[in-house]
Order: structure tokens, then sequence, then C-alpha cells
């Protein structure tokens, strides 16, 4: 890149409430994609495990706090999120500012908006904070002046214009389909390093140990699967609040030996190329990233019917939508799809060209740049 294009850049300044894996995947490839036209920095509440990952790319990155791996209360986080925005506007002179969740999309559009910079706001789950009158007035006051309401999936966006009547779009969150090429989902052997026989069915899930991931579903799911065949075992790479708490419960049912908690895994292409299945259990979702990183490695998915999650995963071709804490009917479709290659291996392809079309960075750099050019011009 030449030092006129560099030159050329508008400046973005990127406001969220923490750097771990979710919503920040969505900004780091963000950036990425508009690098050419648009300078990132970021700003978030705390930090969290990509960070690096940002500092690496050359992204400046401030924070208010080291990750805490506690959830902060919104108040204080919108507060601190707002003095924060308002000194790096100072300090970057963004021409635009773009804000993720809750405490960003208050704190940070309010800092811009005092300013008169043009702001975006994007939601990446369903909001709560319209159902509390204090920081619904406040997202209301942020949305005053050069504003635009986006959400990541038709079900996030659709909640939003439904409770608090304001206009919102829609445009997917994508994923960097390079990251999956099939020559980085090759050179692991977790079955060896986990002392399992190479003949095992693993059946994997990446995600937080918190509420939202519902790991006690998954347990019970597991505990009724391997009931029915010793073959299955089920692996769980991630880190959060409940990891202790999640790890005396898998105990306590006699699953030790078969539910694997690996940790936080920051290379996530080689072990999804080690998975046979994916599942995610969650109890709520804004879009599910990981399920279609899931898609791109070819892997059928087993997941529960929510919003985002039920946009990615099409029923019956690209894997199964389950109802909410129905473990029972999980440990079905598990088990259907361990009893039927066949059918893995076709849900499988077709997961993979759903992502690599519906979900793809070129169409997210297309609209995220549309959405900046209206704002700015």
């Amino acid at each position: 890149m030449g030092c006129e294009s560099v030159m050329a850049r508008r400046r973005v300044l990127h406001v969220i409430d923490n750097l771990n894996y979710g919503a920040p995947r969505c900004v780091l490839t963000i950036c990425n994609v508009l690098a050419d036209k648009y300078e990132p920095f970021v700003c978030a509440y705390q930090g969290g495990n990509l960070q690096p990952e940002f500092e690496s790319l050359g992204i400046p990155v401030v924070t208010a706090k080291a990750c805490s791996g506690s959830t902060p209360r919104l108040r204080q986080a919108t507060w601190s999120l707002f003095r924060l925005a308002r000194r790096m506007i100072r300090e970057v002179r963004p021409d635009l500012v773009h804000c993720y969740n809750a405490p960003a999309n208050i704190g940070g559009r309010l800092a811009a908006h005092t300013v008169g910079l043009p702001s975006v706001g994007h939601l990446q789950v369903v909001e709560a904070l319209w159902e509390d009158a204090f920081p619904r007035l406040l997202f209301r006051l942020a949305h005053r002046g050069r504003t635009t309401i986006v959400g990541c999936s038709e079900g996030v966006t659709e909640c939003f214009v439904r409770a608090t009547g304001l206009p919102a779009q829609t445009i997917y969150n994508a994923v960097d389909a390079s990251r999956f090429m099939p020559e980085l989902i090759r050179g692991c052997d977790l079955r060896a390093e986990l002392g399992l026989s190479s003949g095992v069915f693993l059946v994997g899930t990446l995600a937080s140990f918190c509420f939202q991931k519902n790991y006690p579903m998954l347990l019970r799911c597991a505990q009724l699967v391997c009931r029915e065949s010793s073959d299955v075992h089920f692996v769980c790479a991630g880190d959060g609040p409940l990891f202790e708490e999640i790890s005396a419960l898998r105990d306590s049912m006699g699953l030790r030996d078969h539910v694997h908690f690996l940790g936080f895994c920051a290379d996530i292409a080689p072990l999804l190329g080690e998975f046979d299945l994916f599942v995610l259990m969650s109890r709520f979702e804004g879009f599910g990233l990981v399920t279609v990183e899931a898609m791109l490695c070819g892997l059928a998915v087993v997941t529960t019917d929510v919003t985002g999650s039920n946009e990615v995963v099409e029923h019956g071709v690209t894997g199964l939508l389950v109802p909410l804490d129905d473990a029972a009917e999980a440990a079905r479709c598990i088990l259907e799809l361990y009893r039927s290659p066949s059918l893995r291996h076709r849900m499988g392809e077709a997961g993979q060209e759903r992502a690599r079309t519906m979900f793809s960075v070129e169409t997210l750099a297309r609209e995220i740049d549309g959405v900046y050019r209206q704002l700015l011009d």
C-alpha cells in the first residue's frame, strides 16, 4: 500500500465492551477487510483473548481495564466507555465512530454525538437494555444526529425495531474463509493428545464457559449420548467465569472420561479439523460466528433453535436445530449423525457452500462501506 492511499484513508474509532471472542472477532474482520479505505482504532472497556491479535496487525488498542472475566454493570461500563471514547476522539480525531453491544452503543455513540461525529450502532445480540427506562432513554439520546443501527442478523434487527420503533438494517457477520483452508485445518492429532484411539468419534464445541453457552444442557446431552455409545467423546474449548463450576458438574455426572475441557485455544482451525461434528447449545445468540467457522471446515452442525443460529444453520440441510434445553432431542440428533456418515458428509458440504456464499467478508466489506459512505457523505 502506497503512502498516498494510506494518507487518503478515513479514520474509524471502534468502541466495544470487551475483546473476548465473539463480537470482537467481527470488529477484527471489519478492520481487516476495510483496511485499504479506513484506518482503524479500537477502544474497549476491558481487554480479552483477542487483544494480541489486534495489536499484531498494528491496530492501536486502548482499554479502560484489563480483562477481569466478570461482566461489568451496564451503567459502569457505559460511563467508562463514554469517557474513554471522548478521550480517544480528541487524540485520534476519527471521521466516524463504530460501536458494538449495549455499553458501547450508548456510551460510544453519545461521545460521538457530543462532538458532532457520525456513528454506527452495531447490535451483536438481542439486547435487554430497552426494558429498563434509563438505558432506553440514553440509547434514544445517542440515536440523535448522523447515526444508523445495524443488526448482525434478521432476528436481532427485528427484535430491536419491534422494541424501540427505531429504524435498523441487517448486515450479516462474516468469517474470512482463508483462515480455514484445508492446509490450515490439518496437522493436529487431538485424539493422541487426549489419549484416545484413532477411531473415536469427536463431538466438538468452541464456547465460553458462561450462562449464555448453556453447558448444563450440553452435559445432559453428552450423558445420554455416551450411554448409547462409548465411542463418542465430547471436546469443549473455551474459558470463562463458570469454568470451575461446569468442571465440577461434569465430574459429578460421571463424564470426566468422555467430556474433555481444553481451555482457551487461540488457533481454532486445526481443532475444528479434528472434530467429526460440531454442536452449540446456546441459550441465545446474535449470530454465531463459530458456527460459520465450523461450517467452513465442512462440519455438520447441531445447535439450538435460537435467534441468529437459526439463520446460519438451515435445518435438515446444513445441520439440525433442536429446541432450547431439550437435551434428549439434541442427543437423538447427535446419534443420528454419528450413525450416518453420508448424512454428515452431505450436510458438511452444504454448510461449507452456505458459509462461503452467505457470510463472506466481501459482502460484509461492501455493505459496511456503504453504511460508512452514507454517513460520511
